[in-house]
């Protein structure tokens, strides 16, 4: 092998493996007894060799008992210590990572080599013992999910957001971000990848609910429903309904929970509660962000002032729920006198929206998703810690999915007569319960 193959087998093959050892814990002190290496990187490696052979790394932890000699290893009486080693995978059998691991003796340590694990040897057989009990639960979760299935879409939608800001959030804690940023550039993972305009749905559901209830409040009175005192409860049933759990909440999150989750290494990051601004060179201010910004959750504000330091940062969609919510009757009111004025205004809204959306990421080269740091970033992207605030929660923004379904459910209270066939009304609308107002065949108008 030349040298630039040499370099390249190095870079390859032998610097990752070497990488992927087990390193030496914090802890000893304290009992720390595996010394984890990282399998993922040596599994990888797979180096195409000018003899037309390949070189691949393979993955063991080798157990060693410092009390013992070779042996004689006290299985019963101490705990082993399990050290995870990368070898060719030629390599990858008892008798050689043996060997290795009496290579320690070199050291002049009173270490005994007790035995080996072999990843590539643990995955266990399918027997028709996996097979009975495998049908056994596929069984239940079918059942589970014929008999839940009116609920099937909020159940999908839930996990979808679940799932994927699991998946997003995860990155406060991830140590090997190279590896998540290659995950989110596989085909089958975009679904968690771009989960973050799940909460869409929400916002659907959000808007079809306010149009729905209110032109069924309409249909009753008229005159009462487009009064000065009925606007005023419009606006204070909605406030009085939210905000004392919420407040609730804040306060807690602000001024208990993390005085409960302490001493937690993993999430130090979190557990610190603090958002830290750096200055210059010498200067670097960190604050508490609950203590400066609590009172912009209580207004419905949170996603503006101080959007940068929210205190209890998922609470943004409570925030940009209310401000849609607020301005929800300039699309109800037209709606109501005249259907093809509210229609026209829809529109309006939602293609003023849509250039906002196209003008604000073209003018500062935004991401189509943010990816929280992963992922391709545009080089000239201006105003970064921004993109929350202008895109992200923003309610002129998200407002699309929202009158989408504020127009749904006007539709759906006000036209009672349209044909909405069976499988539609249970996926869509979550099946039985929703048969006491939305027709099913040209035959049945029943309504509340």
């Amino acid at each position: 092998m030349d040298s630039d193959a040499n370099q390249d087998f190095l870079d390859n093959a032998v610097f990752p493996m070497f990488d992927a050892f087990g390193k030496i814990p914090p802890g000893i002190l304290a009992g720390a007894v595996s010394f984890w290496g990282y399998a993922p990187e040596c599994n990888r490696i797979s180096y195409k060799l000018e003899n037309g052979h390949t070189f691949k790394g393979s993955y063991s932890r080798i157990y060693f008992d410092v009390n013992s000699t070779y042996t004689n290893c006290d299985f019963g009486t101490t705990e082993l210590i399990g050290f995870d080693v990368c070898t060719p995978k030629t390599c990858a059998n008892d008798n050689d990572l043996m060997e290795l691991g009496k290579l320690t003796d070199l050291m002049d340590y009173n270490i005994s080599v007790c035995y080996a694990d072999i990843l590539d040897e643990q995955p266990a057989k399918v027997t028709y013992k996996t097979w009975i009990v495998g049908s056994i639960m596929g069984i239940i979760v079918i059942v589970a999910l014929i008999v839940t299935i009116a609920d099937y879409l909020c159940f999908e939608i839930t996990c979808w957001v679940v799932m994927g800001h699991t998946a997003v959030f995860s990155a406060v804690v991830y140590n090997n971000v190279l590896d998540f940023a290659a995950i989110i550039k596989d085909l089958p993972t975009q679904i968690i990848a771009n989960s973050q305009i799940s909460i869409d749905c929400f916002f659907l559901i959000s808007g079809v609910l306010v149009a729905f209830l209110w032109f069924k409040q309409f249909k009753k009175n008229e005159k009462a429903t487009m009064s000065k005192k009925s606007w005023i409860f419009f606006y204070m049933h909605r406030y009085l309904r939210l905000s004392p759990s919420y407040y609730l909440t804040v306060v807690f999150y602000a001024f208990v929970y993390f005085t409960l989750i302490n001493n937690k290494p993993a999430l130090i990051d979190i557990t610190s509660h603090k958002t830290c601004v750096h200055i210059d060179n010498d200067n670097t201010t960190c604050v508490d962000p609950c203590s400066q910004t609590w009172w912009t959750n209580f207004l419905y504000l949170n996603n503006f002032i101080d959007h940068n330091s929210q205190c209890y940062g998922i609470t943004w969609y409570l925030a940009t729920d209310f401000q849609m919510y607020a301005f929800s009757p300039l699309i109800l009111i037209p709606l109501a006198i005249k259907p093809w004025l509210g229609w026209l205004v829809a529109t309006f809204i939602m293609i003023a929206s849509t250039t906002a959306n196209i003008v604000t990421v073209y003018a500062n080269r935004y991401p189509p998703i943010e990816y929280n740091g992963i992922g391709w970033i545009d080089p000239n992207e201006k105003h970064p810690d921004q993109y929350d605030m202008l895109i992200y929660q923003a309610p002129w923004i998200r407002c699309q999915v929202y009158i989408i379904g504020i127009m749904t459910g006007y539709c759906l209270q006000m036209r009672p007569k349209m044909r909405i066939n069976k499988l539609e009304t249970l996926l869509l609308k979550g099946g039985e319960q929703d048969k006491t107002f939305l027709p099913i065949n040209k035959n049945d108008t029943r309504r509340t």
